[in-house]
């Protein structure tokens, strides 16, 4: 009866996960749910986002027509992404003056309208603009018109240095990737041609993100996803996996059951080699528990043991798990 107690049985898998989830936010990478740790292992697929995730979502404003600037400058102080706080950052940058906007109207995707000084103002993606500029490599174009004028905006964003080691990390798993994004074809594909990425798709909307995901499902993939903005929240809930980047927005973060708290896509490697870590450890923890038992009662049953020499087993079964667990304590990026 002593000897066929299962205290260490009963602790191998809580013990091992509870380190890990201890050890991963040591790491700056927090997760909100155990379940995570055992997902990782089926994932097939990892879609990523492009702007803000693969690249450093740091845009610059490199061309536009300076007079359009005031009233460009004017709808986007209302607008939560990026290329909107670039424009505005430009203009504040010149001490461009910026006239106060109205009706604000945000299409979720596409762009943002508004009236300035009675002139109504639209600035977004060219599709949004009915507009055929395209983008050369490694930039993003975004048009705009103030009343019957049109014109473009051009902007640059330098991909994060860690895409590329990501994406062969996860190769080298067997791990495909693709980079959904709502950037025009040229910029995507230059992205993914950069970082050395599976596939990619572009010109899509946040709704069309989350679809795109199901689609990866029902093909037969276990997918993640990494994002960063608040167009990224249906893809990152839609997934099997969320992981979400910290610098990101709220809405993103809540989506995601691992939010990864340094804007960094080396923790998304960090993820993947602790899931790794933490199933090698408890096998060990399951198979040292059964290995115990098994040993302690085909001798007890033999009249080898003694109830207090099987008490001792036991405290040696919990205090190995114990042991072989703390290792997750001490782990570190390799």
């Amino acid at each position: 009866v002593v000897i066929a107690c299962p205290c260490a049985l009963g602790v191998a898998t809580p013990l091992a996960i509870t380190a890990a989830i201890g050890a991963a936010s040591r790491r700056g990478i927090l997760v909100s749910d155990a379940r995570v740790l055992e997902t990782i292992r089926r994932i097939t697929l990892v879609v990523l986002d492009k702007t803000g995730t693969v690249t450093d979502g740091d845009f610059r404003l490199l061309e536009a027509d300076e007079d359009a600037l005031p009233s460009l400058a004017a709808v986007e102080r209302y607008s939560e992404h990026p290329l909107g706080r670039a424009v505005v950052a430009y203009a504040e940058q010149r001490g461009i003056g910026i006239p106060p906007a109205t009706n604000i109207e945000v299409q979720k995707g596409l762009g943002i309208t508004g009236d300035v000084n009675g002139v109504r103002v639209a600035i977004g993606s060219t599709r949004f603009l009915q507009n055929e500029a395209k983008a050369d490599e490694g930039r993003t174009v975004a048009a705009w018109s103030i009343g019957d004028r049109k014109g473009i905006l051009v902007f640059g964003d330098a991909l994060r240095p860690e895409a590329a080691e990501l994406v062969a990390s996860l190769r080298s798993r067997g791990i495909r990737t693709s980079i959904v994004s709502g950037d025009s074809r040229e910029t995507v594909a230059w992205a993914a041609r950069e970082t050395g990425a599976d596939e990619y798709r572009a010109e899509t909307l946040p709704s069309q993100k989350a679809d795109i995901l199901r689609e990866y499902q029902v093909a037969g993939n276990t997918v993640a996803m990494v994002g960063d903005g608040v167009n990224d929240a249906p893809a990152l809930a839609a997934a099997n996996l969320g992981i979400a980047l910290g610098s990101g927005a709220d809405l993103a973060m809540k989506a995601a059951p691992v939010v990864l708290m340094k804007p960094s896509l080396e923790l998304v490697t960090e993820v993947f080699d602790l899931a790794h870590l933490t199933r090698t450890v408890v096998a060990q923890n399951l198979f040292w528990a059964f290995f115990y038992n098994a040993a302690g009662i085909s001798l007890a049953i033999s009249g080898l043991l003694n109830p207090i020499l099987a008490a001792a087993a036991m405290v040696l079964s919990s205090l190995s798990v114990i042991a072989n667990s703390s290792r997750l304590n001490r782990w570190k990026k390799s």
